[in-house]
């Protein structure tokens, strides 16, 4: 069985309210949020204007028509509550478009008896996401004139019991539809989907920087490899001039340095012949001279 959502919020400045008229009448070119499709945005409608308003001014409208109070309004007063209408992704699949606005305009109907149909601002509903839902905006005027947020909106307990109405009034109309979670379960949800992202965002960053360090040490790799590279055909000319020397060096000592040294030998040799013949000579000249 499908749910009902209802959330509200107050709103605490006149920028933060011109931020939500910005979402909910389509104002900007580009949104973060992927699910919206703004060539489907001509499908979004508003059951409250029949044209887009400006929110403030609108605002301020509602109070001069509708407060009845003594006292000057603070500066700091909520003049705005803003909220959001949906179920899930199932309860829409096979419901018309017909049926959609339907659930819509009974929802619209809920806010009017709650809250009063002339402090309603708007009740948009988007057709442009995954999920169609209705945001809804109402100036948190008392049955008795007076401007109050506290005493509209109440506390906790009251909010669920505001939740417990609204369910109960979609079933009323045979919606059949179960009551949503309460805030803190949800916002609990959120906090742990929230953890998850950061932690996934964390093993990503992890992800990206081991890559990014794996990218560097290629890189440096490459580097070297073209250094590498560089010396070898440096060297190879080096190489080649160191084996010519080495092979001569070679034919030296086992060819010509043998030879050389066997004609020093003979040269060695055939000197000491000729010494000694020189000196039989002298031997010879010296007997002659004696006689």
């Amino acid at each position: 069985m499908s749910y009902s959502i209802i959330r509200v919020a107050r709103v605490k400045s006149k920028t933060n309210t011109t931020g939500i008229q910005k979402h909910v009448q389509r104002e900007n070119k580009n949104y973060e949020n992927d699910d919206i499709d703004l060539e489907k945005s001509y499908l979004n409608y508003d059951l409250v204007n029949d044209s887009d308003i400006d929110f403030n001014q609108k605002i301020d409208e509602k109070i001069e028509q509708n407060y009845a109070g003594k006292r000057k309004i603070r500066n700091d007063a909520i003049k705005h509550i803003d909220g959001v209408i949906t179920s899930d992704e199932d309860f829409f699949k096979f419901k018309s478009t017909e049926d959609i606005k339907s659930f819509f305009e009974d929802s619209k109907q809920f806010l009017e008896n709650e809250y009063g149909k002339e402090n309603l601002l708007y009740a948009t509903v988007h057709m442009d996401e995954k999920t169609p839902h209705m945001h809804y905006g109402f100036v948190p005027i008392t049955e008795d004139g007076r401007l109050s947020a506290k005493e509209v909106i109440g506390n906790k307990k009251s909010l669920t019991e505001f939740q417990d109405r609204f369910n109960q009034y979609l079933n009323d109309k045979g919606y059949r539809l179960e009551r949503g979670e309460s805030k803190n379960k949800t916002e609990r949800k959120h906090r742990q989907v929230e953890q998850y992202k950061s932690e996934t965002k964390y093993h990503e960053k992890e992800k990206e920087f081991a890559r990014q360090t794996l990218k560097g040490t290629e890189k440096q790799i490459q580097n070297h490899q073209r250094l590498i590279d560089h010396y070898k055909r440096e060297i190879k000319p080096i190489k080649a001039s160191y084996d010519n020397m080495k092979s001569e060096l070679k034919d030296w000592e086992e060819i010509k340095l043998p030879k050389l040294k066997k004609e020093a030998q003979n040269i060695e040799n055939q000197k000491h012949k000729e010494s000694k013949k020189i000196e039989d000579l002298k031997q010879e000249r010296d007997r002659h001279l004696d006689i």
